[in-house]
């Protein structure tokens, strides 16, 4: 991979995220990688494309009241600096030791969002957005300004690691959990996890790593919300309006998204090309080369709402007996026509919680397909003629 050039004599943009470090999350925050651990003190990590990119998002939304941060978003800050971090220096090329230390630093993620106060209300973060959003300026913006910076800040943290990493906060315990109960209930000693969506593919690391096989693919290298900037746009109209500040912020969060957007994605192992609408005869092969065997899972982690079919046309699509589902049931991951055929023709297994951001309600769920639901394979036919 290439890396971007630093623009000689270019302002960067203020380091918000140092105000995380008012206390030393280091030790916390160690990674295994000797290399990731000199690059992160370099002046290098302060320039790559993506930390540059979350600096000015997380400047812009402080820029609007102030730092939002409390002590128990002090780690979480941290470590997902460190996170964008070493994606950015993955982006310079492959390296095992970079792997491991993505996958120790998600766990270090999964302790801070645990951490996170659950018990708040969701009008603790959303009620200072919606009056500015219903009132426009007639709301004052010491009275907004609080309420936003805070819900403006934990979603920037969590759609800029989530999409370099992974939207399913999956630790290694809850993996184990989940793999144990798996061999019990399908009989098997090596499950075999198929996941068509993989985005950067590092749940599919982490699995593999603690014992099944993996099968890793998707239509977009690194996943669809990493390039695309969809996830930003909501906010960037919320900061953009108003004062010269916010505008200023707002204009350079779309030149850094632009130049991110210009490079290669993150990913964290080798994905196939596939796209699960594709009726073609390579991909039909592959769905019955790795779909029907006894030991394989579906896994569909945190598939894309409406209007996106992708987990309805995935879960056609797949013979197996199998299903591991990431994501929250019937809110905002996966389609109504997804969960009408797992509540028609699939049975939940077992439940397991998992860390949640806040307004999130995402669990794990492991599902097996009933006696008589066999799979139609249709999906694809429905889509493609939809598109015409």
């Amino acid at each position: 991979f290439a890396v971007e050039e630093e623009v000689v004599g270019e302002e960067l943009p203020k380091a918000a995220v140092q105000e995380a470090r008012a206390e030393d999350y280091s030790h916390q925050t160690k990674s295994s990688s000797e290399r990731f651990e000199r690059y992160r003190q370099s002046l290098g990590a302060q320039h790559g494309p993506l930390f540059r990119r979350f600096a000015a998002l997380l400047n812009g939304e402080r820029g609007t009241s102030g730092s939002a941060s409390s002590a128990s978003q002090g780690l979480l800050t941290a470590t997902v600096s460190a996170m964008v971090q070493l994606a950015d220096l993955r982006l310079q090329g492959e390296d095992a030791s970079l792997v491991t230390a993505a996958l120790e630093l998600f766990e270090v993620l999964c302790s801070a969002v645990q951490d996170l106060p659950q018990n708040l209300p969701p009008e603790a973060y959303m009620d200072g957005l919606r009056q500015r959003w219903r009132l426009g300026e007639a709301s004052s913006e010491e009275e907004w300004g609080t309420y936003a910076a805070r819900a403006a800040e934990l979603f920037r943290l969590k759609d800029t690691v989530a999409s370099l990493y992974a939207w399913s906060l999956l630790p290694r315990s809850t993996a184990l959990q989940l793999l144990k109960t798996m061999k019990l209930a399908m009989n098997c000693e090596v499950p075999c996890i198929l996941d068509p969506i993989a985005g950067t593919g590092l749940h599919g690391v982490l699995l593999k790593h603690l014992g099944a096989e993996v099968i890793l693919a998707d239509s977009v290298n690194g996943g669809s919300t990493q390039s695309s900037g969809a996830d930003t746009q909501y906010l960037q109209q919320c900061i953009s309006s108003g004062s010269a500040a916010r505008a200023a912020a707002a204009a350079a969060t779309a030149a850094a998204n632009a130049a991110v957007a210009a490079g290669p994605a993150v990913v964290w192992a080798e994905l196939e090309h596939l796209d699960v609408f594709d009726d073609g005869q390579a991909v039909n092969a592959w769905w019955t080369r790795h779909g029907e065997a006894s030991n394989s899972i579906l896994m569909l982690s945190f598939p894309p709402p409406p209007p996106s079919e992708v987990a309805e046309a995935a879960l056609r699509r797949f013979q197996g007996k199998w299903l591991l589902f990431l994501g929250e049931w019937r809110g905002c991951t996966g389609s109504s026509g997804f969960f009408n055929l797992l509540e028609a023709g699939w049975t939940v297994l077992e439940t397991f919680e998992v860390p949640r951001w806040p307004m999130m309600e995402d669990k794990a769920f492991f599902l097996k397909r009933l006696d008589g639901h066999p799979a139609d394979g249709k999906a694809f036919t429905a889509h493609s003629e939809e598109k015409k």
